[in-house]
């Protein structure tokens, strides 16, 4: 399981916070296999993921 560190802090002149985040070699993996795949970088992707899962969380919640 992905632990998350929060250890976050602005980059140089922009709005974007820098998260460090924790996950087993293996996982990894995938994701940059996924990403390389979708010509993509792994931020992009795991930026959209957590998109895709809020919307999805906040539309089930709604539903209820």
């Amino acid at each position: 399981m992905c632990k998350l560190n929060y250890s976050a802090y602005l980059n140089k002149g922009g709005n974007m916070a820098r998260v460090l985040i924790s996950m087993s070699n293996d996982f990894l993996s995938k994701v940059d296999n996924v990403a390389s795949s979708e010509q993509r970088t792994r931020s992009e992707l795991i930026r959209e993921a957590l998109r895709v899962d809020r919307t999805a969380r906040l539309t089930a919640f709604l539903l209820l």
